[in-house]
This record gives structure tokens, sequence and C-alpha cells, in this order.
């Protein structure tokens, strides 16, 4: 009798364990997934800021003020598909803001800051409302 409730109670531990496990290997693998999104999401406003800032400001100066671009400016106002910054549920879209410096004449620079539904960079701070999302 008491080796079955042994035999049990090990049975049931080792089930836990391997759930344990299996969800822990998903939930890993889902978020390496979420990351490489991000990435892509900023890898398409970085290109679309080298078309944008050299359009509105082609020759700049670092002792000139210096814009701060939003996720609205770009699709607004630069053209950028919206669709670039489609989150990872596939309704909502990321928002962005981006930090640029004149680092010599005619050379910009930028930091990219994005916040989307279950991630969001640190020190990212809201500039602008976000783009609606699809019905």
């Amino acid at each position: 009798m008491k080796k079955k409730i042994i035999i049990t109670i090990l049975f049931i531990c080792s089930i836990i364990i391997v759930s344990i496990l299996f969800v822990n290997i998903k939930s890993h693998k889902i978020e390496e997934q979420n990351k490489k999104r991000y990435e892509e999401i900023r890898k398409n406003i970085d290109a679309e800021l080298k078309r944008y800032l050299y359009v509105i400001a082609p020759k700049c100066y670092p002792e000139d003020g210096t814009p701060l671009i939003t996720h609205r400016d770009l699709v607004y106002n630069g053209g950028m598909d919206k669709e670039k910054l489609l989150d990872i549920d596939g309704k909502s879209y990321c928002k962005a803001y981006i930090k640029t410096k004149c680092i010599e004449v005619g050379k910009w620079d930028w930091d990219i800051m994005i916040s989307c539904k279950d991630y969001t960079d640190n020190g990212y701070i809201d500039w602008a409302e976000e783009i609606p999302s699809k019905k």
C-alpha cells in the first residue's frame, strides 16, 4: 500500500515538473519570436529615418535644434507604411519616438525607442497618440 502511494506521488511530481519545463521552453520560444519582431520594427523605423531625415533636413548643423520624431510623423508626414509598425498581436501598432542629433554638418545620428502592447524600451516616453488598431 505504501509503495503505491509513493509511486503515485512520484508520478504526479514528475508530471508537474515536465509540465513546468514545457511551459518554460514554450514561453522562451515565444519571447525569442517577439524579440525578433521588435528588432524588425526597429530596422523598419531606421530605414525610414534614413530617408525622412535627409528629405526634411539634408544639411543639418550641430549647433541647430534637433527634431523629436514620433511614429505619427513617420506614418502621416513621411509616408511610412503603418503595417511596418504592426505589433505581434496583428491588430495594434507599436509606438515610437526617435531622438535625433546632428553629429556633424550633414550627418545625422538617432536613438529609436519603441513601445508595443507587451514590450516597452527602458526610458520610453509617450510623446504621441497611438495609431488606431485594426478592427
